[in-house]
C-alpha cells in the first residue's frame, strides 16, 4: 500500500479495461472513548480510471481490515460516568409546618 515515494496508495485494477493505477489512502481516525470505538475514513470524492477511454468511477471501501479488542483500566470518575454514583443522596424537602 506504499509506493516508491513512501506515499500511502491503494492499488486498483479497473474492472472494465484492466488498467492498473492507484488512489490515495484516506486519513484514518481512531476514536476510543467510554461508550464507543470506531475507525473512520473520510473520502468525499470519486476517483476515476486513468484510461481516458474508460474513466470508470471508483470510491474507497474498507475491507478485510484487522481489528483487535483489548481492555483498558478506568478510574473512579469513569465508573461514576458509566454506572452512576453509589452514594445515596437524600431528597431535600421542607420539613415541618412552614406556611
Amino acid at each position: 500500500m506504499s509506493d516508491a515515494n513512501g506515499d500511502n496508495k491503494i492499488p486498483v485494477e479497473c474492472i472494465k479495461c484492466h488498467q492498473h493505477f492507484s488512489i490515495p489512502m484516506p486519513a484514518l481516525e481512531v476514536s476510543n472513548n467510554l461508550r464507543s470505538s470506531s475507525l473512520h475514513a473520510s473520502h468525499n470524492q470519486l476517483y476515476y480510471c486513468n484510461n481516458a477511454r474508460c474513466h470508470q468511477p471508483y470510491t474507497i471501501i474498507m475491507g478485510q481490515y484487522q481489528v483487535a479488542f483489548g481492555a483498558a483500566p478506568v478510574n473512579e470518575e469513569a465508573v461514576n460516568f458509566m454506572e452512576g454514583s453509589k452514594i445515596v443522596k437524600p431528597k431535600l424537602e421542607i420539613v415541618g409546618g412552614l406556611q
